[in-house]
């Protein structure tokens, strides 16, 4: 079990603010913008438990509000997953997705750290465990629609739910990394468990999931066309979705996920061909620049998405904008 600690009193800091968002970039991979509430100074410190499978936070923090950034630099190298942040002591609104909850102490909360969130909260000591996406999503499927949604801690899957995790942060340091691989297998099934209890579940339709992650998924892949390793397997990685529900997504989508990101690529190319200001340029480096090797199969996809050659495409375009002189008769 690795234990990692911060705090803006043990550790001084020209801005306390600025350097518990680094530690909270640092330790959970989180980029927090944040700003205390009130004229008291800005206190926080926590401790981050890890081991192969399972990793919690114990942290503390004095009235703030906390905004997640989605740099897209820093999230690309973050693998997102479900924060379940179990509320100790104060009370904390969490946002996410248009939905408002006012969480108490005693009682959970869940968000999606690949999603913006807002935290207003008092002074606040919370636990909170990371869950995959990804088992999430299978055990779950409707889980995106409940992210932001008080759940209660008193009875049913909650109140077992929080047992579980009472013993987890009260031990942690006596337990074997064997024990966790056990609670890190029964957190999810709990966690699910107490979403099912909430009545907006009964509404929660997997389908606005599906477009959810398949919106997600082109938004990315479009960012990252000119990159020669943009390939399902890479987007699996870097959105914390299998690639098995990948391709799921887009079973019955006219095109394959990788089809689309040809027929994406095609169009920039096409697009390239047209502007003047890249005349300069070959149809291969237009063509390499947007993640092309083969010459030959970069020709045969555009021709089948323009119905012509590169070069007769572009020297179309050259003539539909050259200006039309009059002529004189002598």
């Amino acid at each position: 079990m690795k234990i990692e600690a911060f705090s803006t009193q043990a550790a001084p800091h020209a801005s306390p603010v600025r350097g518990w968002q680094d530690a909270v970039r640092r330790l959970v991979a989180l980029d927090f913008k944040t700003k205390p509430r009130g004229l008291d100074p800005f206190q926080a410190n926590i401790r981050v438990f890890s081991s192969p499978r399972l990793r919690f936070s114990a942290l503390s923090v004095s009235a703030h509000v906390s905004t997640l950034q989605m740099d897209a630099g820093f999230r690309s190298n973050a693998k997102p997953y479900y924060l379940l942040a179990y509320l100790r002591d104060g009370s904390v609104m969490v946002e996410q997705d248009g939905r408002e909850a006012v969480v108490g102490a005693g009682n959970f909360v869940i968000v999606d750290t690949s999603r913006p969130f807002r935290i207003d909260a008092r002074a606040m000591t919370t636990n909170s465990v990371d869950l995959s996406s990804t088992r999430m999503q299978e055990l779950f499927p409707q889980i995106e629609a409940l992210t932001s949604i008080c759940i209660t801690g008193e009875n049913g899957p909650g109140a077992a739910l929080r047992n579980l995790l009472d013993d987890v942060f009260t031990h942690a340091s006596d337990w074997r990394d064997e024990a966790f691989d056990f609670v890190a297998d029964a957190i999810p099934y709990l966690t699910a468990g107490a979403l099912a209890t909430l009545p907006a579940a009964n509404n929660a339709l997997p389908s606005g999931t599906s477009f959810h992650h398949r919106a997600r998924i082109r938004r990315f892949a479009r960012s990252e066309l000119r990159n020669r390793d943009l390939t399902p397997e890479m987007i699996a990685r870097c959105s914390g979705l299998s690639l098995r529900y990948i391709h799921q997504l887009f079973a019955n989508e006219p095109a394959t996920l990788m089809q689309w990101i040809w027929q994406e690529r095609v169009a920039r190319c096409g697009d390239d061909l047209q502007k003047p200001a890249l005349r300069h340029r070959t149809i291969s480096e237009i063509a390499y620049s947007w993640g092309f090797n083969d010459p030959s199969h970069f020709s045969r996809l555009f021709r089948a998405q323009f119905g012509k050659s590169p070069r007769v495409f572009r020297r179309d375009c050259e003539r539909s904008l050259r200006p039309d002189f009059p002529r004189f008769n002598s």
